[in-house]
């Protein structure tokens, strides 16, 4: 899809808009990722704790 330019289209355009969709969307992505990291990190302690008892028993 080739890009318009025209002053028309640069007029309509609303960057604010823009840049507020991308703050709130980086935003959630950021979120998620941490979200997913301390279920992975919790897992992980979980499956160490279980080794550490296979060890000792």
């Amino acid at each position: 899809m080739a890009y318009d330019y025209s002053p028309r289209t640069l007029d309509r355009w609303d960057y604010p808009a823009q840049a507020e969709t991308y703050r709130l969307k980086f935003e959630h992505a950021q979120q998620e990722a941490t979200h997913w990291m301390r279920r992975a990190r919790a897992a992980e302690a979980q499956l160490t704790m279980y080794q550490q008892r296979e060890r000792q028993a």
